[in-house]
This record gives C-alpha cells, structure tokens and sequence, in this order.
C-alpha cells in the first residue's frame, strides 16, 4: 500500500489543527493578539502614463471623423494662443 506523502502546507495545517486544541497555548493568547497588526486594504486606480497630446490625436479622438480640417484648425488655433492673439472673423 503507497502512501501519500503531505506537502507542508498541509502539515502546517495539521499542525495548526493540532495546537488549538491544545490548552497549553491559552496561557499565550493576550501576547498573540497583542502581537498580530492588521492594516486594511484597499483597491485603488492609479494613472500609470500620460499619452502625448497632439492636434492631431485630439482631431482624431474628438472629431468623430466630421471635418477632414479639424487638425489644421486646431493647428491654427493653438499657434494664436501660443502667441496671445485673437482670430478675427472675415465678414
């Protein structure tokens, strides 16, 4: 008859099992619990990079494919704020 060998999780279990209901360790539970800190966990989102921004990305991710022109215009756009003028509009 072949007999199963334990792996050591399951003698340290056993072993657990076996030290509950031993008495000798009641004498030891106060220092136990005093012993044992406990942090609570928690799951959280975390922004782990930024993608490059571009015209063209935003014409892309935000024009939903409406104005073929859109990053020109933005390309425009962004040259006048970056240099602190505004765009008059041709009546």
């Amino acid at each position: 008859m072949a007999t199963l060998s334990k792996s050591g999780f399951e003698k340290w279990q056993d072993g657990i099992s076996k030290a509950a209901g031993d008495s000798k360790w009641n004498a030891w539970d106060c220092d136990l619990r005093r012993a044992v800190k406990y942090q609570r966990t928690s799951i959280q989102q975390v922004i782990i990079g930024w993608r490059p921004i571009s015209t063209s990305m935003v014409a892309h991710r935000y024009n939903g494919g409406g104005d073929p022109n859109y990053a020109k215009k933005l390309d425009f756009a962004l040259s006048l704020i970056r240099k602190g003028k505004e765009a008059s509009c041709v009546r």
